[in-house]
C-alpha cells in the first residue's frame, strides 16, 4: 500500500555527530549553496538525502529500499520492515520525521492491457486531468490520483521485468500527496510522522483513503453497443445483433408471450429448458438504449473491492 515516502527530521532532534557520520555514507554527495545556505544532497541507497543547517530530508521508494523494486507496494508488516530499514541506513531513527510526501499505490492485475482502460477514466474533482502516454493523472496542488501501466514504466527504465509478472497487464493506481498539512489532513492525524505509519489504524485509513479516490475518478459507465472492438470478437457482435432484434419486435415482453405460447404448445419437454431460455433472453437487458455496461470498470471496481476485504 505504501511505496515513496518523503520526511524532514529538523536538526536539532538529532546531533553533530549522527549528521557527520551521515554524511560519510552519503553516496554521489554534492554540496551546493542557495541564499547563502549550504546543502548536502545524495544517496543512502535508493534515499535521496539533503542535509543542511535546518535539518534532514530523504525522499525515496520504501519499497525498493526494503525488496530492490517498487513492483509491490508495501503491506503493514513489510512497512514496518522498511521503516526499521530507513532508520538502520541513516543510522538514527526516523520515527519522528514528519512525512512530507507520501504514495499509496496497489496493483490492478487485469485481463487486457492497461492502455484499453485509460478512455474510461474521465475526471476527478478540482483535478486536472492529465494524460500521458503509459497513464492518465489526474493533479492539483496538493497531490496526484494516478493510473499507470507499470510494466512500460520498468521498461522506461531499462530495468528487467521481474518474472512473476512479465506476462501480467498491471495497472498501477497510486494517490500522491504532498506536503506535511496534505499528509495530516487526508489520514486526519494533526501531526503525521513516520512512526504513525506502522500503527494498525492509521495502516488501515491509508487503505480507505486510497479506495475513496478512486472512488471519485468519474468513469466511463457505459459504452457504444457496436464500439470498434466488438467487430473483433464474433460473440460480442451477435450478442448485439440478438439483442436489436429483440428491440425491433417490441422489446422483451413479446419474447416473454412468445416462450409462453410455445409452452402452451408443448414446445418443450421440461420446464426446466423453459428458464433455461429465459435466463438466456434475460441477460440482454443489461443492454439499453444502444449502450452497455462498461466491462473495464466493472473490472477496475471488482480489483479495487477485492483488495479492500482481503487487505491486513
Amino acid at each position: 500500500m505504501v511505496d515513496t515516502l518523503g520526511a524532514y527530521m529538523p536538526r536539532n532532534n538529532t546531533n553533530n555527530s549522527l549528521i557527520e557520520s551521515l554524511l560519510q555514507r552519503i553516496s554521489n554527495i554534492e554540496t551546493v549553496t542557495k541564499d547563502g545556505i549550504e546543502k548536502h544532497k545524495g544517496y543512502v541507497q535508493n534515499i535521496k538525502v539533503q542535509v543542511d543547517q535546518h535539518g534532514i530530508s530523504t525522499y525515496g521508494s520504501l519499497s525498493r529500499l526494503l525488496n530492490g523494486n517498487n513492483v509491490q507496494s508495501l503491506d503493514s508488516a513489510s512497512l514496518a520492515l522498511a521503516v526499521e530499514k530507513l532508520s538502520d541506513e541513516m543510522h538514527f531513527s526516523m520515527y519522528d520525521a514528519k512525512i512530507t510526501r507520501l504514495d499509496i499505490a496497489q496493483n490492478l492485475s487485469l485481463s487486457r492491457p492497461p492502455s484499453n482502460y485509460f478512455e474510461s477514466l474521465l475526471s476527478q474533482e478540482r483535478k486536472e486531468r492529465l494524460p500521458h502516454k503509459h497513464g492518465v493523472y489526474f493533479r492539483n496542488t496538493q497531490g496526484e490520483s494516478v493510473f499507470y501501466d507499470k510494466i512500460a514504466e520498468i521498461k522506461k527504465y531499462k530495468t528487467n521485468v521481474p518474472k512473476e509478472i512479465r506476462d501480467q497487464n498491471i495497472l498501477k493506481f497510486e494517490v500522491r500527496y504532498y506536503k506535511h498539512r496534505n499528509v495530516c489532513k487526508r489520514v486526519g492525524i494533526p501531526e503525521m510522522t513516520v512512526g504513525k505509519l506502522c500503527e494498525p489504524t492509521v495502516y488501515r485509513g491509508l487503505l480507505y483513503n486510497w479506495v475513496n479516490e478512486y472512488s471519485k475518478v468519474e468513469k466511463k459507465k457505459e459504452v457504444d453497443l457496436f464500439e470498434d472492438e466488438v467487430f473483433r470478437q464474433p460473440k460480442k457482435f451477435c450478442d448485439r445483433m440478438t439483442y436489436q432484434g429483440i428491440q425491433s419486435i417490441g422489446g422483451f415482453e413479446p419474447i416473454n408471450v412468445i416462450i409462453r405460447q410455445a409452452r402452451e404448445r408443448g414446445v418443450f419437454k421440461s420446464y426446466k429448458q423453459v428458464v433455461s431460455l429465459r435466463r438466456k433472453i434475460q441477460a440482454f437487458k443489461r443492454i439499453e438504449n444502444g449502450s452497455i455496461d462498461n466491462p473495464l470498470v466493472f473490472e477496475m471496481d471488482g480489483k479495487v473491492l477485492d483488495i479492500l476485504l482481503h487487505s491486513d
